[in-house]
């Protein structure tokens, strides 16, 4: 069994789909093989049956796909998000109306 990407970093609360390829001993694609789907740790991960995996908790855990008695794993591990600043100046609409000027707004986001 091989499972892609062999390795998944992940965002807490985000998601993002393993792929299962059943092979055989001589490494031949099984395509009709049913696969089961499972996390290690669901504090850190769960993984639905079509390989979607949800990052639950920060941290690093296996997930395992099994056809018949053949498994295949990757390592997930869970980062906090970025964080994201932003910054505004605000203009008091008197000053734009006694000027007769539009400043516009301006946004940083970094």
């Amino acid at each position: 069994m091989r499972v892609s990407p062999d390795t998944l970093v992940l965002v807490l609360g985000l998601t993002d789909t393993l792929k299962a390829f059943p092979i055989d001993e001589r490494g031949s694609f099984l395509p009709d093989k049913a696969v089961t789907w499972a996390s290690n740790d669901g504090s850190v991960v769960t993984v639905d049956g079509d390989g979607l995996v949800t990052g639950t908790g920060l941290g690093m855990t296996m997930v395992s796909a099994t056809a018949g008695k053949v498994t295949g794993t990757a390592v997930v591990q869970v980062v906090p998000a970025p964080a994201i600043t932003a910054s505004a100046t605000a203009v008091p609409l008197t000053a734009i109306a006694q000027s007769g000027t539009n400043p516009g707004i301006t946004v940083d986001i970094t």
